[in-house]
């Protein structure tokens, strides 16, 4: 499937509960927004995605059964019960996971330059994988792969000089609307 973007898929509530599915590709020519609020709704594409940025927050469910590419910028701000799936690659020029929430499983380690938000410990790739990793390796039980996809804080660069200033709060925060919005109306997202 073809679509000239931007596309969105989700709401803000409930008006929009809905499990999206895609058998096969899905290419869009512009911005991919999946933002889904308090309501668990899904978005189930079967093949890859290919697209030229991404926005993918609350409780957003993503499956993506083969690859996730994103040209530009991907950015995740998702809550405790949202799920990110991708079995095989996530390609990204940019991914700025902006909560340190959600699950995440990746069949590889993703190929981006990741940013980060302030001081942010990532629980999906900073010292709480470490601590389970240690702790299984301790009790000789195999580590849970799903929450640790590779990166180590010390990979993630500060969104300070690479995001657009307009999108900086602060001294290294930032504002997830703005960037949407910035997505939304094909403004610059990057320094």
């Amino acid at each position: 499937m073809v679509i000239d973007g931007p596309v969105s898929f989700g709401a803000a509530d409930d008006e929009d509960v809905t499990l999206h599915v895609i058998d096969g590709d899905l290419t869009v020519n512009g911005p991919l927004f999946f933002i889904q609020g308090d309501f668990y709704g899904a978005l189930f594409v079967t093949g890859s995605i290919f697209c030229q940025q991404a926005f993918v927050g609350v409780d957003a469910m993503l499956y993506v059964g083969k690859s996730m590419h994103v040209e530009g910028l991907l950015v995740t701000t998702l809550s405790k019960p949202a799920h990110f799936a991708v079995k095989e690659v996530l390609r990204a020029g940019s991914w700025l996971e902006a909560s340190g929430d959600g699950l995440f499983e990746i069949g590889q380690k993703p190929q981006a330059r990741l940013l980060r938000v302030g001081k942010s410990s990532y629980h999906a790739f900073s010292q709480y994988a470490e601590e389970a990793e240690k702790r299984a390796k301790d009790e000789g039980t195999e580590v849970q792969k799903p929450r640790y996809f590779g990166f180590s804080p010390k990979e993630a660069s500060s969104v300070k000089g690479i995001l657009h200033p307009s999108l900086i709060e602060g001294e290294e925060g930032i504002g997830a609307s703005d960037i949407r919005e910035a997505m939304e109306e094909g403004k610059p997202l990057f320094a």
